[in-house]
């Protein structure tokens, strides 16, 4: 009688994990041990980020973005709405969109949900905090790329020099080491090779 009842209660709950599963259940069990699905919110939303890269460096675009995707509505459930962690995570996902599949007006609509949460989400005192300053220079290049792929390239100025500014500042606060400000300002550099042809 027990031994049936478990088995039941553990068929019950196989069923109610498929069904609110993203992915088929065969898959499932193909990818993951079933003590993951299990897992809080944190450590999915870890393994979705690598994920995310790992897909992304072997070519699988398709499902990198899946994982970017579910990388953002992990962070809304462990950070909540109005978290810089949220405008990041809008940031990687409009990169994706704009690095994996060209996709310029998607990235600026997600860049623009991520301004949107950083502009009201962050209250004084916010200078402590490199972390939101350097998701702003993402936020601010990933912006001038897709408008410069949207061929609006007054406002793609506009958002790279913001970007420019602010790596400068983090630079001379002691925020970044040069090297790091040194990787950032050749992305820029790129960047603005793609204005400068098209405006002269």
């Amino acid at each position: 009688m027990q031994e049936e009842q478990e088995t039941h209660i553990s068929n019950h709950l196989d069923e109610i994990v498929a069904a609110v599963s993203i992915t088929p259940r065969k898959k499932i069990q193909n990818k993951l041990p079933q003590t993951a699905l299990f897992h809080p919110p944190r450590e999915k939303l870890q393994l979705c980020e690598e994920k995310a890269k790992s897909y992304s460096s072997s070519h699988n675009y398709k499902q990198a973005i899946q994982e970017l995707v579910r990388c953002v509505a992990l962070t809304r459930i462990c950070y909540g709405d109005s978290h810089w962690k949220l405008a990041e995570a809008y940031v990687n996902l409009a990169q994706g969109y704009l690095q994996l599949k060209g996709l310029s007006l998607q990235a600026k609509q997600h860049v623009e949900k991520a301004q949107e949460i950083l502009t009201n989400s962050i209250e004084p005192p916010y200078n402590d905090n490199t972390d939101v300053f350097k998701c702003s220079v993402e936020l601010f290049h990933t912006m001038g790329r897709a408008l410069i792929s949207l061929q609006k390239f007054k406002e793609a100025s506009e958002n790279l020099a913001k970007a420019e500014r602010l790596t400068k500042e983090l630079l001379q606060c002691g925020r970044i080491i040069k090297e790091e400000w040194i990787e950032i300002q050749a992305q820029l550099k790129l960047s603005w090779a793609r204005v400068f042809p098209e405006t002269t």
